[in-house]
């Protein structure tokens, strides 16, 4: 956990952020600070953010599905948007289960919204796309296209 910068501001005790709770992210470019769901999320946000790589948290709901009197029956939220790669990814764990409803969705998402640029990426491609920047030494975005491409 990273102990925050002020804690005198929150009061007397001691506060952490787990990630879930606000916390200075110089490369987020949301209105609200991010609130994590998984590690994993706090993880690539972690990274993103290292790499002074531009992100947004949850940025847009897609409709996936209505019912009959036009009201949303489904929807997917990308965990992040990377706005200088106009790319959403959206993080997983290796769960089984987790991953066969986010692929039926991301496979969805494309049918529907074909100009979407969209990844699925789990944790270990979190880990691999740190140790690529880190060995070529990248440091902007344009570099991780590349590496998110392939």
């Amino acid at each position: 956990m990273t102990k925050l910068l002020d804690p005198a501001m929150l009061g007397s005790e001691e506060a952490y952020d787990d990630g879930s709770a606000c916390r200075l992210w110089r490369s987020f470019r949301g209105d609200v600070e991010p609130r994590f769901v998984t590690e994993s999320e706090r993880e690539c946000a972690e990274l993103l953010d290292f790499y002074g790589i531009p992100w947004e948290y949850e940025p847009v709901m897609f409709v996936l599905e209505t019912d009959e009197t036009g009201r949303v029956s489904e929807g997917f939220r990308p965990d992040f948007y990377l706005p200088e790669l106009n790319l959403f990814l959206e993080v997983t764990t290796m769960k089984q289960e987790l991953v066969t409803k986010k692929h039926r969705k991301i496979r969805k998402l494309r049918a529907r919204y074909p100009d979407v640029n969209v990844r699925l990426f789990y944790r270990r491609d979190i880990e691999a796309l740190g140790q690529k920047l880190r060995s070529r030494g990248a440091s902007t975005a344009t570099s991780v296209d590349g590496l998110l491409a392939g």
